[in-house]
């Protein structure tokens, strides 16, 4: 049987097919592949949270009504300035962990480097006593 006639409804608006109300437009009801089926959309331009609601499409023809419900979610999406922020807090984290991880490489090798004080000098005297020319370095590695 054909659908004579369709209503959509909410708490806020009662469309007919064909039919639009601000950014709701109720499309005309046309027969689908399938017997006995038909397609039935209710467009929302510019969704808000604020469409979150049950809406209800009322189809009629000569032997009676069918009543569809459908409840619709909108769901806020991230901030912009959310995404900007964390974003900037994790590339600000990564800039610290690279100074920090160079910093501690580069003192790292340096507790290696070889370190000679004046006072680290072997000298040898002779037997008066009297210091030598020949002096060595003695070497003080510190970790």
């Amino acid at each position: 049987m054909q659908i004579n006639r369709s209503i959509y409804r909410s708490n806020l608006f009662r469309l007919s097919e064909g039919e639009s109300q601000g950014r709701y437009y109720a499309s005309k009801v046309r027969p689908d592949r399938r017997n006995d089926c038909y397609k039935a959309k209710l467009t929302i331009s510019e969704v808000l949270p604020s469409d979150s609601r049950t809406y209800r499409l009322v189809a009629r023809n000569d032997r009676g009504a069918m009543n569809f419900a459908i409840k619709v979610e909108v769901l806020d999406p991230i901030a912009m300035t959310t995404v900007v922020g964390v974003s900037a807090a994790l590339l600000l984290l990564l800039v610290i962990l690279v100074f920090a991880l160079g910093y501690a490489y580069k003192g790292r090798k340096g507790c290696f480097k070889k370190k000679v004080r004046k006072q680290d000098f072997i000298c040898t005297y002779d037997h008066q006593g009297l210091r030598s020319t020949f002096c060595k370095k003695a070497f003080q590695i510190s970790f």
